[in-house]
């Protein structure tokens, strides 16, 4: 008889695993558990073995890692393994990650982290001056060797230096 796919009801906090998740295709919501409070940047690896970053922002609202890379490439990844082995973020059900991002305050919380001094880019904000300032500070940067793309910073992998003006 053929296995069907777990749906979002059918996973509980006793049948939560990255595994599960994973298999059956879901989305994966996690908790940014660090301490001090800070953002988490967990290395993965794309189909063509190019590193790129997963971003776990300083936030209490949940964040969901399949909207930055697939459940292939997170099937992998040892550093997001790591991260919750430790306890640096925590795996929560698609069920309550919905839940809490269907609050107001959750839709307020992702608006202040992605409408950011560095999401600036692309995106309409009402203080002109200040996003004109940060545009300049970009565009004065030389030799730092960063690309900014969204949604997570990408290093380069050329050597850079960084030399006193």
């Amino acid at each position: 008889m053929a296995k069907t796919a777990l749906t979002i009801e059918d996973i509980t906090e006793e049948n939560l695993e990255l595994n599960v998740l994973i298999n059956n295709k879901l989305p994966i919501y996690v908790l940014n558990r660090s301490e001090p409070r800070g953002d988490i940047a967990i290395q993965y690896f794309k189909p063509d073995r190019s590193a790129d970053l997963l971003i776990i922002p300083k936030t209490w609202i949940p964040i969901c890692i399949t909207d930055q890379a697939s459940h292939k490439t997170l099937e992998n990844c040892d550093d997001l393994r790591r991260n919750l082995r430790n306890g640096m973020v925590k795996l929560i059900t698609p069920k309550e990650g919905l839940k809490i991002m269907s609050g107001s305050d959750a839709e307020e919380e992702y608006q202040r982290i992605t409408v950011s001094k560095f999401a600036a880019f692309g995106k309409q904000v009402k203080d002109t001056k200040a996003s004109d300032a940060f545009l300049s500070q970009l565009e004065n940067t030389s030799n730092v060797g960063v690309k900014i793309r969204a949604p997570v910073w990408e290093f380069m992998t050329t050597p850079y230096s960084l030399q006193a003006g």
